[in-house]
């Protein structure tokens, strides 16, 4: 003999349309950061590596798995590891954005210059949860003001041996 029944239904379209598209998202994200032409890595709150995407793996010469945990701090050139974790350090203890020119360094000793950027992750209760950093790299256009420096110097020292000056006219003042 059936006593009683108490019976319950739920609309979950809602929630599954949600699903849906917090998973796309995530999609689009992954497939952004891996394709960006920057390096991009994430750590945990102790600074523990937990990502890093094609472009820091190119740039430091390693693979993901190497550079997990702390293992990403052999990408970082060893002559500028100790001012990159002060610096760095520095930044954390007060969860400031944190920028700084430093070089990355492959196992087979190519050097890159890179800017490097990062911020603070932070939870709904505003505790840090980790950082995202991008490292730019640099090595090109550092170059480039290099040449041109250099050539900038060359031309004054023919100039000054020949006996030459230069001036500048400018057409739409006529000074």
């Amino acid at each position: 003999e059936l006593i009683g029944l108490v019976a319950s239904a739920t609309n979950v379209t809602e929630r599954k349309l949600f699903e849906h598209d917090i998973q796309e998202k995530e999609r689009r994200f992954s497939l952004l950061a891996e394709f960006a032409p920057v390096a991009i890595y994430e750590t945990d709150a102790s600074g523990q590596c937990i990502y890093v995407n094609k472009e820091w793996r190119t740039l430091a010469g390693m693979d993901s798995k190497s550079a997990m945990g702390d293992g990403w701090q052999q990408g970082i050139y060893e002559k500028d590891r100790a001012s990159v974790f002060t610096h760095w350090n520095k930044h954390a203890k007060d969860s400031l954005p944190w920028e700084m020119e430093y070089r990355f360094c492959t196992p087979e000793g190519e050097v890159s210059s890179v800017i490097g950027q990062a911020i603070a992750l932070r939870n709904d209760d505003h505790a840090v949860t980790g950082y995202l950093g991008v490292n730019v790299d640099i090595s090109e256009r550092k170059m480039a003001v290099e040449e041109l420096r250099s050539s900038e110097e060359r031309m004054e020292l023919a100039l000054s041996g020949a006996g030459l000056g230069t001036w500048d006219w400018d057409l739409i003042t006529n000074g």
